[in-house]
């Protein structure tokens, strides 16, 4: 994410963050002061409502004040005349006072005159039955302790609530003594409420208690009457609860209590929420006036940060990355202004510099070691050449040199020089001891001067691995292993050096096989991927330039050779120095099991001249595994080499006794041709694996010397091959070779063992034994 997005989100994250927090807090604020001053109104609004009430109540009850302070009323209640009960208490009288309810009653409780009035119909009804039962002495209606003492409010009656003023009756002038009551009763109907509503001008709402549902807050509380002259309806601070309706109402509810002190009636009066509407509106006007000032602010920010900051590090960053780029070290970045942006320019333009100089100095350095390695290179080349030139120049007339001087030792015997014979045993044993070292150092030096030839070939992996575990299975049986292959059909065919890829996978059996006692040992071959090939240049451990050429030409595919065993396993210092010439495990390891320390190593390094690699992985006691990466494909980079003029074959005659000579090398022919003719043998000439197999199936020799290290097919398949076929199966094959590898010949089958440089002594008692020539 670049800066400029992430100024951008971190200013709206915090434009939205800031209006969240405003918003919540006005709301909380506003609307709280506006639910708390609605609340207040509406209870004010009841407050009034009361009020009027009560007032309404207290206009009743003064509109009868004349009457119970009226000598007329005074004689009526105590002589109940006729004129006066013609004259003011008919139909009119009742409808002009708006009377449902009139008494007298004399301060004995004795009721004068008493009755109901209809003011629907216009005309008198007998008096409630529930108004009759309050007409009794020591009722509260009833009780005036003075002339100034009058009661009025609500009468609860199974009709409805009704307002109630109960006035003693007195003279004219308002003096006593009190002769009676004068009580007068209006119903609360829809009438009234609505006349009511009409004053307050909202909608007002009364109910009895047992038919309406008391709101959440609002207490039931009876009272007790302390003065007769106060309206038990009016009381100092009334009980009220308020609950909005909905958005656009909401209600006040109080309780009004009769005449005895006891909750009666539930009264509902309904306000508009205009505080409340208000108060959304100056909520939503003010988060409205936060989004655009916050985006004001906003867009005011980001000009400046673009215009200060963001174009000038934006600008900074191209111009870094263009040198980083380029790699131009001697270009520098604009400095502008004076402030940290201006410094940092600085900063990294005194870095740039630092790099110049480094960068020179590390040229200059790198002409001087690259100077160095060319040099180091071409003399480690010319040592590699000269090494491979040499030793296999030297090879073939030391051979001779050693053949030769046997030849001269018995001949000069023959003849009885018996002063060259010192002489030549010493040419004899200097020979042998120069062919030894030139031996041990010939494939190594060759593959280091990039003198090894590849001899490529298609071949089913399938059957070559058939045929090599053939081979080696007397082998892996003298140490009582158990040898387990997984090789499956669909692995198909490779194009390689078959004798330097089977010689590997001798050399890895046969390791197994010799650090591996009555154990376990398993051969795994797999094809990989192409993106396994990464992974395999990246583990070779500092190959030769030419091997590396060799192992970097990005083939399709690899095939995996992957050997285990549940031997000795190797120790995890003694793994680096593995595959070094002339080295070991350790010197114990040596003494124990023999060996020169090249098998490893050449092992190695034929997989990466066909572009693979060898590695390992062990943990002591616990067994070895190697893995053998060959490409499916190698590519062919040999470079013919011409060889020797091979001897001419003399074919042999009917009842010629027949020795096959099976080597690649054509001195080796030549000393053995030289050889059996001075014992009155016929030698016949293979120079290669396939060709020793069809010679043998048609002459069938008396004996057959075989060579190991030979192109296409190596002598261990030969004898395999020789030792699997009936009708050879009886010649003896006598091994004569370089490869010091006597057991393994012998568990194929060899009848004997040479190792070259052949003494003429040892080839004449095999000779001799094998074949009954003296």
């Amino acid at each position: 994410m670049t800066l400029r997005r992430r100024t951008l989100f971190v200013i709206s994250v915090t434009l939205l963050g800031l209006n969240a927090a405003l918003y919540i807090i006005s709301y909380v604020l506003l609307l709280g002061n506006s639910t708390r001053a609605e609340e207040q109104d509406t209870r004010q609004v009841v407050r009034g409502t009361l009020s009027i009430f009560n007032q309404n109540v207290h206009q009743f009850n003064n509109r009868f004040a004349d009457w119970s302070s009226w000598d007329d009323a005074y004689a009526f209640v105590q002589d109940r005349n006729s004129r006066f009960l013609e004259t003011n208490l008919n139909d009119a009288s009742l409808i002009a006072i708006r009377a449902n309810v009139i008494a007298f009653v004399q301060t004995s409780g004795k009721v004068t005159f008493s009755t109901g009035f209809d003011l629907i119909r216009g005309k008198k009804v007998p008096t409630p039955e529930a108004i009759q039962k309050h007409l009794v002495l020591g009722d509260r209606l009833l009780q005036h302790d003075s002339p100034e003492s009058s009661l009025a409010g609500i009468l609860m009656l199974p009709e409805g609530p009704m307002i109630v003023a109960s006035r003693p009756i007195l003279t004219s002038d308002a003096q006593g003594p009190i002769r009676g009551t004068l009580i007068v009763g209006r119903y609360l109907n829809t009438d009234e409420i609505s006349r009511l509503e009409t004053i307050t001008r909202l909608p007002l709402k009364i109910q009895n208690l047992n038919e309406a549902q008391i709101p959440p807050g609002l207490k039931i509380v009876n009272q007790t009457v302390e003065h007769q002259n106060k309206p038990i309806s009016v009381h100092a601070e009334p009980a009220i609860a308020v609950h909005p309706l909905n958005k656009q109402t909401i209600a006040g509810y109080t309780l009004l209590n009769d005449l005895y002190g006891k909750p009666a009636l539930l009264v509902e009066v309904k306000n508009p929420r205009v505080i409340y509407q208000q108060g959304l509106k100056a909520i939503y006007y003010l988060t409205l006036a936060i989004l655009v000032v916050g985006l004001v602010f906003c867009l005011v920010t980001l000009l400046l940060l673009e215009k200060l900051v963001l174009s000038r590090v934006s600008r900074l960053s191209t111009e870094v990355n263009c040198i980083g780029t380029e790699g131009d070290l001697s270009k520098r970045v604009a400095e502008i202004g004076d402030d940290e942006l201006s410094w940092l320019a600085t900063a990294i333009n005194q870095m740039l510099f630092a790099l110049e100089q480094y960068k020179q100095q590390q040229q200059e350095a790198a002409k001087e070691l690259q100077f160095a390695k060319d040099a180091a290179e071409a003399a480690n080349r010319a040592k590699s050449q000269f090494l491979a030139n040499m030793s296999h120049e030297l090879r073939t007339p030391m051979n001779a040199i050693i053949g030769y001087s046997e030849m001269l030792q018995e001949e000069a015997n023959e003849l009885g020089e018996e002063m060259f014979i010192t002489d030549l045993a010493k040419i004899h044993g200097a020979g042998k001891h120069l062919l030894g070292l030139i031996n041990d150092i010939l494939d190594l030096s060759k593959i280091e001067a990039g003198r090894m030839e590849l001899y490529l070939e298609t071949f089913h992996v399938p059957s070559m691995i058939q045929e090599t575990v053939s081979t080696l299975y007397p082998l892996i049986e003298q140490n009582q292993n158990t040898l387990v292959v997984h090789c499956p059909v669909e692995v198909g065919n490779m194009h390689a050096d078959l004798t330097k890829v089977r010689q590997n996978l001798f050399n890895l059996l046969s390791n197994a096989a010799k650090f591996t006692q009555a154990g376990t040992i398993t051969l795994t071959v797999a094809h990989t991927d192409k993106g396994e090939q990464q992974s395999i240049e990246g583990r070779l451990e500092k190959p030769e330039k030419d091997v590396l050429e060799l192992s970097t030409l990005a083939p399709q595919s690899f095939i995996l050779f992957q050997v285990s065993d549940t031997g000795i396993g190797i120790a995890p210092d003694q793994i680096s120095k593995l595959f070094q010439a002339f080295t070991q495990a350790d010197s114990s390891t040596t003494r124990k099991y023999g060996g020169t320390g090249l098998g490893l190593a050449i092992t190695q390094r034929f997989a990466q001249m066909m572009g693979g690699d060898l590695q390992v992985e062990s943990e002591v006691g616990k067994g070895a595994t190697f893995k053998m990466w060959l490409p499916v494909q190698v590519a062919d980079r040999r470079t013919d080499v011409p060889s020797a003029n091979p001897p001419q074959t003399i074919l042999p005659r009917p009842g010629d006794a027949i020795v096959l000579v099976i080597d690649d090398d054509s001195t080796v022919h030549t000393l053995m041709q030289r050889y059996l003719s001075k014992e009155g043998l016929k030698m016949v000439s293979a120079f290669s694996g396939d060709e020793g197999l069809q010679l043998a199936r048609k002459f069938h020799p008396q004996l057959i010397t075989l060579d190991v290290m030979m192109p296409h097919t190596d002598g261990w398949s030969v004898l395999a091959k020789l030792k699997a076929d009936p009708d050879l199966v009886s010649i003896p094959v006598v091994m004569m070779t370089m490869v010091e590898e006597k057991n393994l010949g012998f568990s194929l089958g060899a009848a004997d063992y040479l190792v070259k440089p052949i003494q003429q002594k040892s080839l004449t008692n095999l000779l001799s034994k094998y074949t009954g020539r003296v």
